[in-house]
C-alpha cells in the first residue's frame, strides 16, 4: 500500500493532527424548566487538543495538506437503559436495597456519573445518523439525551470534583475560542498558570496541548511561535519528570508545526530535529504500546522530503512508511475511533479519583493517562495512499501509473464510510467535511497525473467530480483549494488548445503575482500557483499573433525574482526553459545558458517531462537541418524521454524532429516510419490543440 495528512489529520487541510478528547456528560433527572435553562448553559464536555498538518500535499500532505476535525473520544461504557423508565427503577431499587441492608452505602457521585456516562454514549451512538439525516426527530432525542447527561454532570459538579472543574474549564475555552479566539486564548493562558502553580502536571500538559491546538489553528506567524513556545515547555516538564511518551509526542508535534510554516530550509531542518528527538526515544517500552505515534514519525518524515524537493530520499522513507503501517495499523492498541492513552510516568496524588474517561484519566493499569485522538485505521490507510501516490508521481508515465492507482484506492476509500463511531453530532459532521476535503486532494493530485501523461478526457471528468464534492467543503484553507481547482481548469484548457479560456484563468485575481509589499502574505503553494499562471500566460503570449503579445517583457520581468532562488527546482526549470523559448531571436550563447539551466534544475528533481521537453528543443533549435551523428544522437535521445514521460503531445513532437533528422541523414525508410508514427500521434490529440500545432508548424517553416 502507499500513502495519505492527518494527520493534517493535518490537515487542516489541513492535512494531518490529533486531538486530545474526552467527555464528561452532565444531568438533571427529570429536569424542571428552570433546569432545562440551566442545562443549555453547561455544555457537555467533550474536550480535545488538536494539531493540524500543511494543506498542500506536496507540501504536506501531510502539512496540511489536509487535518481530521477533533470529536469526542468515547469511553467503554455499559450499554444505554432501553426503557424511559430505567432510572427511576434503578432509584426505587437503590431505596428499597439501602433499608435494613449491611452494605456500604451507595456512592452516589458514581451513580450519576455512570449515568451521564450511559446517556451521552446513546446520544453519540446517533451522532452520524443525526449529522447525515438532519430530520428534527432524530435532533430532538439526540438532544435530550445529551441534555439529560448534562444534568447529571452538574450534580456532581457540586462536589468540586478536580476533573470535571477542569474539564469543564477546558470546554469552555474552546466554546469562547468559537466566537472570541483572542479572548479564549488568554483566558487559556490564565487557567495554564493556575494550574501549574498547584502543580497539577497531567492537566498542565492537556491545557498546553489545547494552547498549541488552537493557536496552530489561527495560522499566524506569532501564533505558531506561541504554539511551538508551549510544546517546548511541555518537553520540558516531561523530560524532569521521565514522561517519555509525552516528550515524544511534544517533539511529533513540534516537526508538525515546523512542517505546516514550511517557508525556508531552517523549517525543514527544524523539523528534522524534532523527529530524531522523537526517534531517539523509540525503544522505549511505552512507546512500544503507541503505534500512532510511530506512524506518525514516518508520515511527517515523509513529508520533509517532499518539501525538500529529493524524489530520491523521497522513496526510501516511503518504503520505510510501508513497513511499518501493517504492524502498527493491526495493533491491537490501536482503536476504531482512532483514540489513543498517553502515559504519564508518575501518578499524582491530586488524580486519585479520576474515571476511566476523559482527556486525563485512568487506564486499566491504574496509569495517568492523556488521551487523544488522531484517525481511524481505514482513515490512515487512505492518507498513506495519498502520500505514496505524491511520492511517485513523477515516474506515474512510466512506472504503470502507480501513482494513479493509489489515488484511486484513496478515492474509495474516501467515498466509503466503514468506521461506526460512538460521537456527537458536531463531531461527525467535522469528521464527513475532513473526509471530503481528504477526497478532494485525491481527486486534485489524480487530475494532475493525468494531465501529465496528456489524458485530457479523463483529467476532464476528474476535474468536474473535484468541483462536484468541493461545492460542499465549509472548513479549512478552501480559497487555496478553489486557486488548485482554477489553476488545474486553465492548463486543461490550455493543453486542449483553449488560449482564450486558459488566459482568462491564469490572468484571475486569485492566481495573479502580487509584487506589492503591502498585499496580503499568501502561503509558499498559493504563491507557488502564482508563478505557474504567469508562467503559462508567457508561453501563450509569446506568440506574435496574440493581441497582447506587447505584454511579454513585462511578465517574464516580474515573474524572474521570484524564480532564480526558488527551492522548487521544478519551477527554476520551468522559468529557464520559458525564458529559452520566448524570444526566438535571442543569441544562441544565451539560449544556451538557458536551456542548460533549465536541464541542471530538471534532472536534480527527476523531471522527466521538462528533461524531455527541454532535450526536444535543443534537437530543434542547434540541430535542424544538420547532417551527422550529433544530430541524430540528439533526436533519440529527446524522442526516448518524450516517450518515458508519457505526454502525447511531445512523443509527436519529437516523432516528427527525429523523422526530420533521418531524412537529412538519408535514412528514408526510417525516416518515414518516424514520421507516421508522429501523424498518428497527432491525431490522437484534441481538435484545439491540432489546429493550434498545425499554425505553430507554418511559422515555424
Amino acid at each position: 500500500m502507499t500513502y495519505q495528512q492527518d494527520p493534517s489529520h493535518t490537515a487542516d487541510q489541513r492535512t494531518y493532527g490529533y486531538s486530545a478528547a474526552a467527555y464528561y456528560p452532565q444531568v438533571v433527572i427529570g429536569p424542571s424548566p428552570s433546569q432545562v435553562y440551566r442545562q443549555q448553559n453547561y455544555v457537555a464536555y467533550h474536550a480535545q487538543s488538536q494539531i493540524h498538518t500543511p494543506a498542500n500535499l506536496h507540501q504536506q500532505p501531510l502539512q496540511q495538506q489536509y487535518q481530521p476535525s477533533p470529536y469526542e473520544i468515547p469511553s467503554a461504557l455499559p450499554p444505554f437503559p432501553r426503557s424511559d423508565t430505567y432510572v427511576g427503577q434503578q432509584s426505587d431499587h437503590v431505596r428499597r436495597k439501602s433499608v435494613g441492608s449491611t452494605e456500604p452505602p451507595l456512592d452516589y457521585q458514581l451513580l450519576l456519573l455512570s449515568l451521564a456516562e450511559e446517556y451521552f454514549n446513546a446520544a453519540h451512538g446517533q451522532g452520524s445518523l443525526v449529522a447525515l439525516a438532519q430530520r428534527g426527530i432524530e435532533s430532538e432525542r439526540y438532544f435530550k439525551l445529551v441534555a439529560t447527561g448534562l444534568g447529571c454532570l452538574e450534580t456532581v459538579l457540586k462536589h468540586r470534583l478536580l476533573d470535571l472543574k477542569y474539564s469543564m474549564q477546558h470546554l469552555l475555552v474552546r466554546v469562547l475560542y468559537r466566537t472570541k479566539p483572542k479572548a479564549s486564548l488568554k483566558s487559556l493562558d490564565g487557567i495554564i498558570k493556575n494550574v501549574e502553580a498547584y502543580q497539577h502536571i497531567a492537566w498542565a500538559y492537556s491545557f498546553r496541548f489545547l494552547r498549541v491546538s488552537l493557536s496552530l489553528d489561527l495560522s499566524s506567524h506569532q501564533d505558531t511561535i506561541a504554539a511551538l513556545h508551549n510544546l517546548r515547555k511541555i518537553s520540558s516538564v516531561a523530560n524532569s519528570r521521565g514522561d517519555v511518551a509525552i516528550m515524544t509526542t511534544a517533539a511529533v508535534m513540534e516537526a508538525m508545526t515546523h512542517v505546516r510554516s514550511s517557508n525556508s530550509a531552517d523549517s525543514l531542518q527544524h523539523a528534522q530535529s524534532a523527529l530524531a528527538a522523537a526517534r531517539s526515544y523509540q525503544l522505549d517500552d511505552t512507546l512500544k504500546q503507541l503505534p500512532q505515534l510511530t506512524a506518525m514519525i514516518h508520515f511527517v518524515d515523509l513529508f520533509c522530503s517532499l518539501l525538500d524537493f529529493n524524489p530520491t530520499q523521497a522513496m526510501t522513507k516511503m518504503q520505510a512508511m510501508h513497513s511499518v503501517m501493517n504492524p502498527a495499523t493491526s495493533d491491537t492498541q490501536w482503536k476504531d475511533d482512532g483514540s489513543f492513552a498517553i502515559p504519564l510516568t508518575q501518578p499524582e496524588d491530586v488524580q486519585k479519583d479520576l474515571g476511566r474517561g476523559g482527556i486525563v484519566a485512568k487506564d486499566d493499569e491504574g496509569r495517568d493517562v492523556l488521551w487523544f485522538r488522531w484517525v481511524s485505521r481505514y482513515e490512515v490507510y487512505a492518507l498513506a495512499y495519498l502520500l505514496s501516490g505524491t511520492t511517485i508521481s513523477h515516474r506515474n508515465a512510466w512506472g504503470g501509473q502507480k501513482a494513479e492507482k493509489y489515488f484511486r484506492e484513496g478515492l474509495r476509500m474516501t467515498q466509503e464510510d466503514r468506521d461506526t463511531i460512538s460521537e456527537s453530532v458536531s463531531s461527525a459532521v467535522a469528521r464527513v467535511q475532513w473526509r471530503q476535503t481528504l477526497h478532494c486532494y485525491m481527486q486534485l493530485h489524480l487530475c494532475f497525473a493525468l494531465c501529465a501523461r496528456s489524458d485530457w478526457e479523463s483529467a476532464s471528468a476528474s476535474l468536474i467530480a473535484l468541483k462536484d464534492v468541493a461545492s460542499s467543503i465549509t472548513v479549512g484553507d478552501t480559497d487555496l483549494l478553489q486557486s488548485l481547482i482554477l489553476y488545474i481548469s486553465g492548463v486543461i484548457h490550455q493543453s486542449t488548445g483553449d488560449l482564450i479560456d486558459a488566459l482568462s484563468v491564469f490572468q484571475s485575481p486569485s492566481l495573479a503575482l502580487s509584487q506589492s509589499k503591502t498585499a496580503p502574505k499568501r502561503n509558499q503553494t498559493h504563491h507557488d500557483l502564482s508563478i505557474l499562471a504567469t508562467l503559462n500566460t508567457i508561453l501563450i503570449l509569446r506568440e506574435p499573433s496574440q493581441p497582447r503579445h506587447a505584454e511579454l517583457d513585462d511578465l517574464l520581468s516580474k515573474v524572474e525574482p521570484a524564480c532564480h532562488t526558488h527551492p522548487d527546482k521544478n519551477i527554476v526549470s520551468a522559468y529557464y526553459l520559458v525564458k529559452a523559448t520566448a524570444h526566438l531571436n535571442d543569441p544562441i550563447i544565451r539560449t544556451k545558458q538557458y536551456l542548460q539551466h533549465a536541464l541542471q534544475a530538471a534532472k536534480v528533481v527527476c523531471n522527466t517531462q521538462l528533461t524531455g521537453i527541454t532535450l526536444n528543443f535543443m534537437s530543434w533549435k542547434f540541430f535542424r537541418g544538420v547532417v551527422g551523428d550529433q544530430a541524430e544522437n540528439s533526436a533519440r535521445a529527446s524522442q526516448k524521454l518524450a516517450k518515458k514521460s508519457g505526454d502525447n503531445l511531445w512523443i509527436s513532437v519529437a516523432d516528427g524532429l527525429l523523422a526530420d533528422t533521418l531524412e537529412m541523414q538519408g535514412k528514408h525508410e526510417e525516416a518515414e516510419a518516424a514520421a507516421e508514427e508522429a501523424m498518428r500521434i497527432a491525431e490522437g490529440l484534441p481538435e484545439g490543440l491540432q489546429r493550434f500545432a498545425e499554425g505553430a508548424e507554418k511559422n515555424c517553416q
